[in-house]
C-alpha cells in the first residue's frame, strides 16, 4: 500500500478538504484538485500548511522549494575532492617556453 501523499497528510491533519482550504485561504474544491494531481498548492499556500500544520514545504512542492536542507539521506552528487586534476582546475594551457 503506497504511503499517503504531504496534500493527503495536510487534509487529514486538518481534518477535511475544507478544514484545509478555510486554514490556507482557498476554496474546497482547489484542495480537491490537489488531491487528485489536478493541480498543486501555490507557494503560498504550501508556507501555510507547514506554518499550521507542520508539513514540510519541500515534501509539499519540492521541484518549487528544492531537498529539504535538514536531510542527511539524500546523495550528495559532487562530494568533496582533493587535488582536482581536472583539466578545468588546472587553467589554460600554455605554450611551451
Amino acid at each position: 500500500m503506497d504511503s499517503p501523499s504531504p496534500i493527503q497528510k495536510a487534509i487529514s491533519a486538518a481534518g477535511s478538504q475544507s478544514a484545509l482550504g478555510r486554514l490556507v485561504g482557498v476554496s474546497q474544491p482547489a484542495v480537491r484538485k490537489w488531491a487528485c494531481g489536478l493541480s498543486q498548492p501555490s507557494a503560498k499556500s504550501a508556507l501555510s500548511i507547514e506554518r499550521e500544520l507542520g508539513i514540510s514545504r519541500y515534501e509539499l512542492l519540492p521541484h518549487v522549494f528544492g531537498p529539504d536542507p535538514s536531510r542527511t539521506d539524500i546523495f550528495d552528487p559532487l562530494p568533496p575532492t582533493q587535488g582536482d586534476t581536472s583539466p578545468q582546475a588546472q587553467g589554460p594551457e600554455r605554450e611551451p617556453a
